[in-house]
């Protein structure tokens, strides 16, 4: 997530303050400077008012490492975010990943190892992945789990999974509500669901029997 200052204005201004638990106002304005000097001080953090990436961290609760430079295809964020959307990877490693989509021309905005490593290749709130077909690689956020077909999944996995769910669904303002198993339509998104399987939205299996929350 990009460093935020007074003065700042976007979506990711408000992202900022859902994960300070305030409501959303787009624009740093000196009452949030106020707050997250205030959070910055009650958790051990340098007090100057900035919500760069240890701000960004402790308020996660959990590490995510960066990797901007892995994948090149993807679009400019223009629209608002209304799903995540959770594939499975069909190989062994996350680099694998990395490197298959490149050659396919693909994206994904976050990737979670199976040792429970989150990645985030693109920031979702200015990167747009070519992760979904149907007219919703703009309307979400990509999030692939490193996994062969057919193999069991590490529940280390699985539970990294749903905390970055339950982290995004946070600070974009989604309900952490999964949409039921089955398939609703290409593009059939719904505001009752902040949560989809790939085959909710595409014919394909994936993510396969990944436990979702």
């Amino acid at each position: 997530m990009q460093t935020l200052r007074l003065g700042d204005k976007g979506e990711a201004v408000k992202c900022l303050q859902r994960a300070l638990g305030l409501e959303p106002w787009p624009v740093f304005d000196a009452a949030l400077d106020v707050q997250v000097k205030v959070y910055q001080a009650a958790n051990g953090l340098t007090v100057d008012g900035i919500a760069g990436p240890k701000t960004w961290a402790a308020l996660r609760g959990f590490p995510v490492v960066e990797r901007h430079s892995a994948l090149t295809s993807w679009g400019a964020r223009v629209r608002g975010i209304e799903a995540v959307v959770v594939h499975h990877s069909c190989t062994a490693t996350a680099a694998g990943t990395a490197k298959v989509l490149e050659s396919r021309g693909l994206s994904t905005n976050f990737e979670v190892d199976r040792d429970g490593q989150a990645i985030e290749y693109g920031d979702p709130t200015v990167k747009v992945a070519w992760h979904c077909g149907g007219g919703v690689n703009g309307r979400s956020i990509g999030i692939d789990a490193t996994h062969m077909s057919g193999k069991p999944w590490p529940e280390v996995q699985s539970a990294a999974v749903a905390r970055l769910l339950a982290w995004l669904c946070k600070i974009y303002g989604l309900p952490a509500v999964t949409a039921p198993d089955k398939s609703l339509g290409k593009g059939n998104l719904s505001p009752a669901w902040g949560v989809y399987r790939h085959r909710n939205l595409a014919a394909t299996a994936c993510p396969e029997d990944l436990p979702l929350p």
